[in-house]
């Protein structure tokens, strides 16, 4: 925790700077908002800015060495105060092109599985543990999760979505540490808990997409979030294949 709390003073360090910067362009101020030990629905009406500062703090990053190997920072994206936040792994090549989250094949997918609950991705916010494309699409690796996360959670402290879905066995670690030999199998489909907000585990798009069976799984898992949000799907959605 003593390392998370210097990461994210580093950041604000970072983003105090960057105010000095703009204060000659006539902007006055860009509110910040440290890391919260969990989700505190007092807080008052969202501010987009706190999210763009966030933003540019990962585009300055300088943590770990994928900054020496990316194209462009992934910050993540979508509606400034969703019901669901989406979790996936790390930027694709696709993502790591267009510095947006989920805009490949397995972007695609969630899309439609989106779309299924009767939602858009607007309505959303989609980002990932890490804000940078390990090189190759090699597996991020526990040190760089642990460098990424306070920029996550510093997002989710910000958004207050109403649960959280991590998809995939790394979204899974990086948010709720399981024990190393954990399978995504065994965890998806039951809820948990990250800062105070319901999370719930299931399979990454991209397994979809080479396991076209387990979408009947994923999609039980959706029926539940939305369950839980006091929603149904729209008729005639089956799953999301």
């Amino acid at each position: 925790m003593h390392a998370e709390r210097q990461i994210l003073n580093d950041i604000l360090n970072d983003l105090e700077t960057y105010l000095e910067d703009l204060e000659s362009q006539g902007l006055k101020e860009i509110p910040m908002q440290p890391r919260a030990s969990k989700v505190d629905s007092s807080v008052g009406p969202l501010d987009s800015a706190g999210l763009e500062s966030i933003a540019v703090a990962v585009g300055n990053c300088r943590l770990c060495g994928l900054h020496r190997t990316r194209t462009k920072t992934v910050p993540g994206q979508g509606c400034p105060h969703p019901e669901l936040l989406f979790v996936g792994e790390a930027p694709g090549e696709d993502e790591d092109r267009q510095g947006m989250a989920f805009v490949g094949r397995a972007g695609q997918l969630l899309t439609k599985i989106i779309e299924a609950m009767g939602l858009r991705r607007e309505d959303v916010f989609i980002a990932n543990i890490l804000k940078c494309r390990p090189p190759n699409n090699r597996r991020p690796t526990p040190e760089e999760m642990d460098l990424c996360l306070p920029y996550l959670s510093s997002q989710i402290a910000l958004l207050r979505p109403k649960i959280i879905v991590a998809l995939g066995a790394t979204a899974v670690a990086g948010l709720l540490r399981p024990e190393p030999d954990f399978k995504i199998s065994h965890m998806r489909g039951k809820w948990r808990e990250f800062d105070g907000v319901p999370l719930m585990p299931t399979y990454h798009p991209s397994y979809l997409l080479r396991n076209n069976a387990a979408k009947a799984e994923v999609w039980i898992d959706m029926q539940n979030v939305l369950k839980k949000l006091g929603r149904v799907p729209p008729p005639r959605s089956g799953n999301a294949g």
